[in-house]
């Protein structure tokens, strides 16, 4: 009875392992934007504040074509062949990490009772849901995003919220104050792929650019560093909740010395 207890306790480091996979998946993501606007290489900032000759553009058929779709994570389907392919198998590799990331973190949190385990893994199965969609995608590319992902897109934020709130409440033992604010920034990172990240990316960029319908040169790197970022400031209340408890005063220098 007491192993079985043990098995079940929160693992130490359980987090490390999950935030280098996010740092992983965002270099992925990085990789697919990248490849998303090539069609626009040289006039990346042309409509921004950095532009030298303002209202003076010369944007090629193909980046206003890449500017009329932006859709390369998580899923495209209008990049022509073999690059759509390519951006495909890129996104099944990106959603994959961000999948096992947060099952990994599922996992060494120690839930007990089916139903609790199946709500708090939502957000790393949706994402090994896309990664297969993705995968498909990239066997036989589609002339359009599969219904699939604009469904599963508009349930990661919810899902996410869900999976949060059950590992934040869940536990068997109780979650230190740290350990609660990286669960919360390990699942902003992992619905990277929901309708909230890709809307808060394009709002962002159509204030930066004028050169914005539909999507401006760019769009999509802000929520590929934002996984490496959440990821990152994870790593740092870790390290911070670390020094404070190696910092706090020992129990034995607490206790009061016997006279004489």
């Amino acid at each position: 009875m007491k192993e079985g207890r043990q098995n079940h306790r929160p693992r130490a480091g359980g987090f490390l392992l999950t935030e280098l996979l996010l740092i992983a998946a965002s270099g992925v993501v990085v990789w697919v934007t990248y490849l998303g606007w090539v069609p626009c290489a040289g006039s990346m900032l042309e409509g921004t504040q950095f532009d030298p000759t303002p209202h003076e553009w010369d944007f090629s058929k193909a980046c206003h074509e890449a500017m009329d779709h932006g859709d390369g994570f998580p899923i495209s389907s209008w990049l022509e062949s073999p690059l759509q392919q390519t951006v495909n198998g890129l996104n099944a590799v990106a959603l994959l990490l961000l999948g096992v990331a947060w099952l990994m973190l599922v996992r060494n949190r120690g839930i007990r009772g089916r139903i609790r385990i199946l709500l708090a893994s939502l957000p790393g199965l949706l994402n090994l849901w896309l990664a297969l969609v993705a995968t498909v995608a990239f066997i036989w590319p589609p002339a359009e995003t599969p219904a699939a992902v604009g469904i599963t897109v508009l349930l990661m934020d919810v899902a996410g919220f869900v999976g949060a709130i059950v590992l934040l409440t869940a536990s068997p033992t109780s979650l230190p104050a740290g350990n609660g604010i990286r669960v919360i920034l390990v699942a902003l990172a992992v619905t990277a792929p929901s309708l909230g990240h890709l809307l808060t990316d394009y709002m962002v960029m159509i204030g930066f650019s004028e050169a914005n319908w539909d999507s401006p040169p760019g769009t999509g790197y802000l929520t590929a560093f934002s996984i490496a970022l959440f990821a990152l400031l994870s790593m740092v209340v870790g390290l911070i909740a670390r020094l404070w408890t190696n910092l706090k005063p020992s129990q034995l220098v607490q206790q009061p010395v016997p006279a004489g």
